[in-house]
Formats: C-alpha cells, sequence, structure tokens
C-alpha cells in the first residue's frame, strides 16, 4: 500500500535535508516532509499573510488525516516554533473531552439539540461549535432595557444573571431591582421579535460563564433547535412580565374552575356524531 503521506513527486537525490530548491530542475522536502516542491511550483492564491504571532497549520494537530486546505510558504527569512502532533496528543484529548462535556450540557440544557445526531468525518459540524464561551464579571450587562437589540441568546453554564427593573427609591433616586435569576443551565436572550426589552440582564456572579449564540449564527443551528429556544425565551419572558409586572387580578386564577363547568369533550362529540346529518358526521370523521 502507498503511504497517503508520501510525496506525489520525489525529492532530489541529495537535496534531501535543504529547504530551497537550488535551480529550476530541483525538488526538496517540505517542512513536515509529507511533500516536495520545486521553483517553479503553482502555489495557488494568495489567500492570508501571516505575522508575528500568527499560528497556522493546527487543524494537522487535530486531525492528521485532515486534507490541507492551504498551502503555507515562508515570504522572507523566518523562526518558528514548531508543535509536533505526539507532543500535542495530550491537549488534543483534553479539547475532545471538554467539547463532549459541552455538548452534553447544551443536549440537556438547549431545546432540540439532544435530537441532533452526532458528525460524521467530513461532514458538517455540530452545531455546538456555534455556541462560543464568554467569560465575564459580576454586573457585566448582556442585555439593556428599553432597548431593541440584537439578535442573540445565551446559555448560562456557570454562575447565575439576574432579570432587573429600574426602580426610584423613597429619596428619588432609582436603582436596578433584580426580579428573577438564572442559574446553569438557564437561558436568556434578546426578544424573538424587535420590541425594546422588557429587563436588563446583568452577571450576578463572578465569574460568569455562558455560552453565546449570534444572530448571524441563527441560519446555521439546526430549524428545531432555534424554534425552540425562542419558543422559550417568549414563554418566559410573558411568565417573568405576567408575574412582576401585573398587579391586578384579572380573573385568570379562576380559569380552571370556569373551564370544569363545561361538559367534557367526550360527551359534545358523541352527541354530534348523533345528529342525522349524513354531511356533519363523514367531516368530522373526516377531521
Amino acid at each position: 500500500a502507498v503511504d497517503s503521506k508520501s510525496p506525489r513527486k520525489p525529492c532530489t537525490e541529495g537535496l534531501e535535508n535543504e529547504s530551497v530548491p537550488p535551480d529550476k530542475n530541483s525538488r526538496v522536502n517540505t517542512f513536515e516532509r509529507w511533500s516536495t516542491f520545486a521553483v517553479d511550483s503553482k502555489m495557488g492564491r494568495l489567500v492570508h499573510r501571516g505575522e508575528a504571532g500568527a499560528v497556522f497549520g493546527e487543524l494537522a494537530l487535530m486531525d492528521e488525516t485532515e486534507v490541507r486546505k492551504a498551502t503555507a510558504q515562508c515570504s522572507s527569512d523566518c523562526e518558528l516554533l514548531a508543535v509536533p502532533t505526539s507532543a500535542f496528543e495530550p491537549v488534543r484529548q483534553h479539547i475532545r473531552e471538554v467539547e463532549l462535556r459541552k455538548r452534553y450540557f447544551l443536549g440537556i440544557s438547549v431545546p432540540g439539540m439532544k435530537d441532533v445526531p452526532e458528525p460524521v468525518h467530513n461532514g458538517t459540524a455540530h452545531p455546538a461549535i456555534l455556541f462560543e464561551q464568554m467569560l465575564v464579571n459580576e454586573g457585566h450587562v448582556f442585555i439593556r432595557a428599553g432597548v431593541v437589540g440584537e439578535p442573540v441568546f445565551y446559555v448560562v453554564n456557570n454562575g447565575s444573571v439576574k432579570f432587573c427593573l429600574r426602580q426610584e427609591t423613597g429619596s428619588g433616586e432609582s436603582s436596578q431591582v433584580a426580579h428573577d435569576i438564572l442559574h446553569r443551565g438557564g437561558i436568556f436572550g434578546c426578544l424573538p421579535h424587535p420590541a425594546k426589552e422588557p429587563f436588563s440582564i446583568i452577571a450576578d456572579s463572578t465569574p460568569c460563564e455562558v455560552y453565546r449564540v449570534s444572530g448571524q449564527h441563527f441560519r446555521s443551528l439546526p430549524e428545531g433547535v432555534l424554534e425552540g429556544v425562542h419558543e422559550k425565551l417568549s414563554t418566559e419572558t410573558a411568565k417573568r412580565l405576567r408575574r412582576i409586572c401585573v398587579s391586578k387580578r384579572m380573573g385568570w386564577e379562576y380559569q380552571q374552575q370556569y373551564q370544569k363547568r363545561h361538559r367534557p369533550k367526550d360527551e359534545i362529540a358523541a352527541e354530534l356524531l348523533s345528529l342525522s346529518s349524513r354531511e356533519l358526521r363523514t367531516r368530522m370523521m373526516q377531521g
């Protein structure tokens, strides 16, 4: 079998340790020795130019079978620090474990995430990659009341956040008063429709760690996940507003008793089906 990492064109004999071809007729090894190149090798269109501190080639550390997406070539004399795959293996294993824990947490916290299938090799990435980690201190304002915010939602991973309304004190001053607190697994964000935000949502602990999904990534989320999150945000916001802002009872507490005074649905359906109208019975049976 041919090694998939072997160069398609061999290195010129005697130039195995050279880094730059001495003439147009010679080929030398690349730094990682998986390929060779010549003076007239076509490297393709320039897509990025890195400066000091830039990192490249990191995808191979995560999956050494991954085909290179671009060629990296020195445009001047360079001093590089290289990390071999063998030395990176403990870090790679740790990253994978962290990613699996993140997926499990999102699966039990975010509506629809547990139904997302695991990605296949070279397939679409798991949507958990769209949830960016964000670490802030107590007092950080995620969402400000009275402002129409940009589409975004968050999942609390560690710490807590509070929902606040500004209220005036007896001395005429105003302060933020917390009316609700979310802990690990809680979801909050801007309203799903354009409207001024009813609450200021503020970090209530140090540290406060959340996963953030910005509006630009909404289309990349599975439809069931995005709809589930929007439904949850709308439902919880409505409950929170009713509990905090409605001071006069409107009869909602008697709704269940009112329904009990009505006849059971089964009894009504049976009576309708017993009517002499054949057309009515036929249409009702068809749904």
